[in-house]
């Protein structure tokens, strides 16, 4: 083989190589372009059972975290727990008060997806991104909270009795 023919392969190669690095390797997102976040959180005497369900990927950790009111001089009720989502997309979770503090009907239960988090598994960050970028636009999605540099999934309700 003649070294103009050589030459030609080789850049036919190169323009391969660099054609894939640029369009082969974007990161999967959510096929319906949202990600979704939804909790009931039900109380039951002396604990608050959480069941919820996400679109994110299974294995992703949802942190539930439990307060009396939204705003200034709020509590925190109890100690910041987290779950796993199933392959389903489900999850649950029991919470149970801090030591001196109670539950009631219409506390605050907040949820969130911080991939940020060191216990997020691998296989969900390749998917999500490891600052959530692939979580999607803020401006399309109210679930979607953060900076600048980080993105998280988070919803909030109320404790039903």
């Amino acid at each position: 083989m003649g070294i103009l023919k050589r030459l030609q392969v080789l850049l036919l190669v190169t323009a391969l190589i660099i054609f894939l690095a640029a369009f082969g390797t974007a990161k999967p997102q959510h096929p319906h372009g949202r990600y979704y976040l939804s909790a009931r959180c039900l109380l039951d005497g002396v604990e608050i059972h959480v069941f919820g369900a996400t679109n994110l990927p299974p294995g992703s950790k949802i942190y539930v975290g439990v307060q009396d009111f939204i705003g200034s001089y709020s509590h925190t009720l109890a100690e910041p727990m987290s779950v796993a989502v199933g392959k389903d997309g489900l999850f649950k979770i029991d919470v149970e008060a801090k030591k001196g503090a109670e539950f009631k009907p219409n506390q605050i239960c907040s949820l969130g997806f911080m991939p940020t988090d060191p216990e997020q598994p691998a296989s969900v960050l390749k998917i999500v991104g490891r600052v959530g970028e692939h979580l999607g636009d803020p401006s399309k999605n109210p679930q979607i909270g953060g900076n600048v540099r980080v993105k998280t999934l988070e919803a909030t309700t109320v404790v039903l009795d």
